[in-house]
């Protein structure tokens, strides 16, 4: 049986019996409307629109379980490749260059695979992290010699342990420099470098003691330490130049060094390389210091460089030709050190208003002509050098010149004309030269202040050098060929304080001396001078100095000199006044610090009214008719008594023992004179004349006999008092012989001056043993006239002074010529002196800090 066909199944549609397509029918499938009466009879409300929010909230969760890991694990991977950037500037694309500057680079090497897979599948041991010391040296290398960072006893080497550890931990910089490193790079490129410069600094200049400390720096400034390098300073406030200066290290705004400010301050060492590291350096003011060693070349790269100043120290060499390429200096000075060769071409620092090479001692040479196109330059000072030559006429190419000193030089030739056209020049100082001829050059100067002509070979009249100058203050032409009379315009002129025609061929009479309160020194010693002295000289109200010694005065000694009570230093040695006992009108001079009458025909005894002149250093009576015995009481306060000379008298009896007992006694001077013994205990008086060699600590003469005692050794025949180095009859000793003639034993007067900032003139007289065993510094009797402000060690214009309170050092008070290390100044070229804001010749005004 066979079973009915199928009906056929279809879906896409069926065809009728004509053979016509038909839509398809679905029976067993609910209509639209069921569907939807059906669903909306049997589902709860809202059921379908949360059944679609579910659907999509898990899709959003599967979504997020599979992105989360990625992310985290993204994220440390970018960790781990920041940190390698940081850590290693050799990775990451960076390019590396080793080797010193200069030396050929090796190939370049960049990363070329993706960060993610540097970071943890192809990292090889070689390319492991370096550590911050390994930095620093491959960093640092480039810098300083890389040898010196290897050997531990140099400031290189010390200086990178430092910073290594600094507390600051700066972060060292990539070696292909500040670029791609991101904001704030700039910083921390310089910051680097200038710490390290400076530490370099530190350690080149310190003296190392046990356990890396040092000790003499007179002031740290807090190098070192944990602050910003901008902050290794103290501020000085500097009252009278009403300004504030950073002593030590200052910075501009942008945090780079541009002042290392440290005079005075102990260093000790050479000058490093490194600090060409400081490029914005404009300051650079180490001087009086112990430095040594040479300049370094890397100098030449201090480019905006406008002050340099490294006066009193021992630095050496030839002074470089790259200064000629620091074309923004302004102020130099290498004053007091001991550079040799010749003065280097200069002509390209046209803003450069002071230039001080003096007390070189070594150089040697002609002043280049190429200075002469220095026309800003204000301050030249060569003194103290070998130089020589004649003057070139280019100095009259500096026109702004207000201070030209040539002191002790060789120079020889005329003055040139052409230096009238330097018309604004206030202080010449031509001394101790080899020049010649008149002096009409100088006529068309007419703001000169100070004038130091002495010891040249200057002839003709002295008419050109009072005609002009109005404004003069000091004139010192001693010692040439000068020829006249003494003009008596000179005591007129409302501004001279010192007046000194010593050692020329002045003759006449004085004149009749007006009415001066100004003039303070006069010195016409050795000349021609005739006739009685004028009573009127006591007009000179002012005077503190009169010497008017080895000229041909006759007469009385007038009794007017009585009323000139600012004496300090009287001289009428070698005249021919009428005989007579000393004058009464002394007593009234107790200002007196010395007191020479040698072979003025004095007779009578020493008087006792002579007591009251307690301040007295130097007595020179020798030459005389004195007589009779020595009255101790008259010296026995005289408690500064130095040089005595009582030779050539006919004084007699006992020596007494108060001269044995005088604190500052060092010469003492007998023979000649009918003595017959010492008093009792006289060797062993415990005064500084017969104190053994051996107890004077503070003495540093090779003269196993620091002191002179002479004396007629015939009148303690057979055997003359232990303590008396010197006899008066021993031809055998020609040092001595020439002291008996007294030819030697003439007390020749210098005068040290300083101009200060209002224009006040100051000097001190130092007399000196001309021959003889006391011809030294130390010979020298420090005093001051009329506590005048020698402007070096005071605390009210002093500027490389005792301003800090500093109780432990106790040498560096700078009085001149005082028996401390070697700190003194005694030079008188104007150099530390109160110049600080004086626009004529300051050295240190405010432009040094602007």
């Amino acid at each position: 049986m066979s079973s009915p066909p199928a009906e056929p199944t279809t879906f896409d549609g069926e065809y009728d019996e004509a053979g016509t397509m038909q839509p398809p029918v679905h029976d067993q499938l609910p209509s639209l409307e069921e569907v939807h009466q059906k669903s909306t009879l049997d589902l709860p409300s809202g059921t379908f629109e949360e059944t679609k929010n579910t659907s999509r909230r898990r899709t959003w969760g599967y979504g997020l379980a599979i992105a989360i890991p990625f992310v985290i694990f993204g994220a440390i991977i970018a960790i781990v490749l920041v940190m390698n950037k940081a850590n290693n500037p050799e990775e990451l694309g960076a390019t590396v260059t080793v080797g010193r500057p200069g030396a050929a680079s090796p190939p370049q090497v960049r990363a070329t695979a993706p960060p993610t897979v540097r970071a943890r599948a192809t990292r090889t041991p070689t390319a492991r992290t370096k550590t911050r010391r390994e930095r620093a040296v491959a960093y640092l290398g480039l810098l300083s010699d890389p040898a010196l960072l290897e050997d531990d006893t140099t400031p290189q080497a010390r200086a990178l342990e430092w910073i290594v550890g600094d507390f600051q931990a700066l972060d060292v910089p990539a070696l292909d420099g500040i670029g791609n490193i991101g904001p704030g790079s700039a910083e921390r490129e310089h910051r680097f470098p200038q710490r390290y410069a400076l530490a370099v600094l530190y350690y080149a200049m310190a003296e190392l003691l046990q356990y890396k400390d040092t000790d003499n720096w007179r002031r740290e400034f807090d190098f070192l330490s944990r602050k910003n390098e901008c902050e290794w300073h103290e501020e000085l406030e500097y009252v009278e130049a009403e300004q504030v200066i950073d002593y030590g290290v200052a910075c501009d705004w942008q945090g780079r060094v541009t002042s290392i400010y440290m005079p005075k301050n102990r260093l000790e060492g050479t000058i490093p390389p490194e600090i060409a590291l400081l490029s914005q350096l404009k300051v650079l003011n180490l001087s009086e210091n112990r430095l040594s060693g040479e300049l370094p070349p890397e100098m030449s790269n201090l480019l905006n460089l406008e002050v340099f100043l490294v006066a009193m120290n021992d630095i050496s060499g030839t002074i470089p030709d790259y200064l000629n390429a620091l074309t923004k200096l302004k102020k130099v000075s290498l004053l007091d050190n001991m550079f040799t060769g010749t003065l280097p071409d200069l002509g390209n620092l046209k803003q450069l208003t002071h230039l001080d090479l003096s007390n070189n001692m070594d150089l040697q040479g002609t002043i280049p002509a190429s200075w002469g196109e220095l026309g800003a330059l204000r301050g030249l000072f060569l003194s103290f050098n070998d130089l020589d030559g004649t003057l070139p006429a280019q100095l009259g190419g500096m026109k702004n010149l207000r201070d030209l000193r040539l002191t002790s030089n060789i120079f020889e030739g005329t003055i040139p004309d052409d230096l009238e056209k330097c018309v604004h020049l206030k202080n010449l100082y031509l001394d101790d030269n080899e020049l010649t001829g008149e002096l009409t050059a100088l006529k068309s100067l007419p703001f000169l202040e100070g004038l130091f002509l002495e010891n040249n070979k200057f002839e003709g009249g002295i008419g050109t050098l009072f005609e002009y100058f109005d404004d003069l203050v000091i004139l010192d032409a001693s010692n040439n060929k000068l020829r006249g009379t003494l003009p008596l315009e000179f005591f007129k002129k409302d501004k001279l304080k010192v007046l000194d025609l010593s050692g020329n061929r002045l003759e006449g009479v004085l004149p009749i001396f007006p009415p001066n309160d100004v003039l303070e020194y006069l010195a016409l010693q050795n000349n021609a001078f005739s006739d009685d002295l004028p009573a009127y000289v006591s007009n000179l109200r002012a005077l503190t100095h009169l010497d008017l010694s080895s000229n041909s005065l006759t007469g009385m000694i007038p009794e007017s000199l009585g009323s000139m009570d600012l004496l300090t230093y009287l001289s009428l040695s070698k005249n021919e006044f009428a005989p007579a006992p000393l004058p009464a009108f002394l007593q009234s001079l107790t200002a007196l610090r010395e007191l020479s009458l040698r072979n003025t025909r004095l007779t009578g005894t020493i008087p006792y009214w002579m007591q009251v002149l307690k301040g007295l250093v130097l007595l020179d009576l020798g030459g005389n008719v004195l007589e009779g015995e020595l009255p101790a009481q008259v010296f026995s306060e005289m408690k500064n008594l130095t040089f005595v000379q009582f030779s050539d008298n006919s004084l007699q009896g006992m020596m007494p023992k108060v001269f044995a007992e005088l604190p500052a006694l060092r010469m003492f001077m007998m023979e000649g004179n009918s003595f017959t013994a010492l008093e009792d205990g006289f060797c062993d008086g415990g005064g500084n004349l017969v104190t053994p060699k051996a107890k004077l600590s503070h003495y540093n003469s090779p003269n196993p006999n620091p002191n002179i005692f002479s004396g007629d050794c015939e009148s303690f025949f057979p055997n003359p008092p232990r303590c008396m180095n010197q006899c008066g009859s021993d031809q055998t000793n020609p040092e001595l012989k020439e002291l008996l003639t007294g030819h030697d034993l003439e007390w020749d007067h210098t005068y040290g001056y300083w101009f200060s900032s209002n224009e006040r003139i100051v000097y001190d007289v130092r007399p000196m043993v001309a021959a003889g065993e006391l011809a030294t510094k130390d010979s020298y009797a420090q005093y001051n006239i009329q506590d005048l402000d020698y402007g070096i060690d005071d605390d009210d214009d002093g500027y490389f002074d005792d301003d800090f309170d500093d109780d432990e050092d106790q040498d560096d008070d700078d009085v001149i010529g005082a028996d401390d290390d070697d700190d003194d100044d005694d030079f008188d070229d104007d150099f530390f002196d109160d110049d600080i804001d004086d626009d004529d010749d300051d050295f240190f005004d405010d432009d040094d800090f602007d």
